[in-house]
């Protein structure tokens, strides 16, 4: 029995499109899946990784039922190759990783299609991504290779010409689709904190969920806390920056800035997830300043075509406003 897909509302266009063209056997050779894993690219790149190996389908469902499908759900498929970021620490993929994956790719096994499954492919370092655009040149037959960035720009051009771009990223009209999606996960949540949600998670649907099941409850408290003694000057621009990793730095100073002014007009704090915690009286900061702040983190969007920013950047950015709305140099 063939069961339907876990492919997420925001992801049905590509799903469609992959499906046509499995059905026309038009198959890429390497797939470029551009996404974060609060996108849920994980679970449809897997989908599609399964409906590939699957000796059953027909149109890429994977049936679950193919001897090929149960080695892929066990998590110790011959024919799925993985090199992640989880595995390699988060450092750069090196070179000898890419020979270990084109050995494998030469390899000859007959049966059913292999996938080699490469996260992180941003941040292969130059040798790396040399061996593997031979393997792109002229790829073996039978594998698939499927790269993963949330940042398509850092994937070398030499690649990514010879890789079907797959964006499994909510657009602005999916956005209806996604708090629909939200919505009977987060009851307690209105339209109007969902879609706070979706901003605070920088447009990423899972991440959203995992802030309104508590975690913003538990990060926004400390991120006002560093904002507060950045603003005092007992925490500097570096320390902050740093202790932000773990969220979408550029659009939480967007919304702390879009409270503060909603505070200071008379209106209360943020209510159902997690944003109730009063700001306005415990910083003294002027609504120009705070515009300042607002049209800043603009330019750097509309500057960067991301609000993902690198630290350095990030620092640059605050150092520059807290000089100009305080009148003196910032502490590093």
């Amino acid at each position: 029995m063939v069961t339907e897909p876990l492919i997420y509302p925001w992801q049905k266009r590509q799903w469609q499109q992959l499906q046509q063209q499995f059905s026309a056997k038009r198959v890429p050779h390497a797939i470029h899946f551009v996404a974060s894993h609060g996108d849920g690219v994980a679970p449809f790149a897997l989908q599609v990784a399964q409906g590939l190996i699957c000796r059953a389908t027909i149109d890429l469902t994977p049936c679950h039922q193919c001897d090929a499908c149960r080695y892929v759900e066990a998590g110790h498929s011959p024919a799925l190759w993985l090199a992640d970021e989880d595995e390699s620490g988060g450092r750069p993929l090196l070179v000898d990783q890419i020979r270990q994956l084109t050995e494998w790719m030469h390899t000859r096994q007959t049966g059913t299609t292999r996938i080699a499954w490469l996260d992180g492919a941003e941040m292969m370092l130059p040798a790396a991504a040399n061996a593997l655009l031979k393997s792109l040149e002229e790829p073996p037959q039978g594998v698939v290779l499927l790269l993963f960035t949330p940042r398509p720009e850092q994937l070398p051009l030499t690649l990514a010409s010879r890789c079907q771009r797959v964006s499994v990223k909510p657009t602005l009209s999916d956005e209806a689709a996604v708090v629909s999606w939200l919505q009977p996960q987060l009851p307690q949540c209105g339209t109007r904190e969902l879609s706070e949600l979706l901003r605070l998670a920088n447009g990423q649907p899972l991440l959203a969920l995992e802030y309104g099941q508590g975690r913003v409850a538990a990060e926004w408290p400390r991120f006002v806390d560093d904002f507060v003694a950045l603003w005092q000057q007992h925490l500097s621009v570096v320390e902050f920056v740093k202790r932000q990793q773990q969220i979408s730095l550029i659009d939480w100073l967007e919304h702390l800035a879009a409270e503060l002014i909603r505070e200071q007009s008379g209106f209360r704090a943020g209510q159902g997830v997690g944003f109730d915690v009063n700001i306005a009286d415990r910083l003294d900061i002027s609504a120009q300043a705070l515009h300042r702040l607002l049209v800043a983190l603009g330019d750097y969007r509309r500057r960067w075509q991301k609000s993902y920013l690198q630290p350095l950047q990030q620092q640059a950015l605050l150092l520059d406003w807290l000089q100009q709305v305080r009148g003196v140099t910032a502490t590093w």
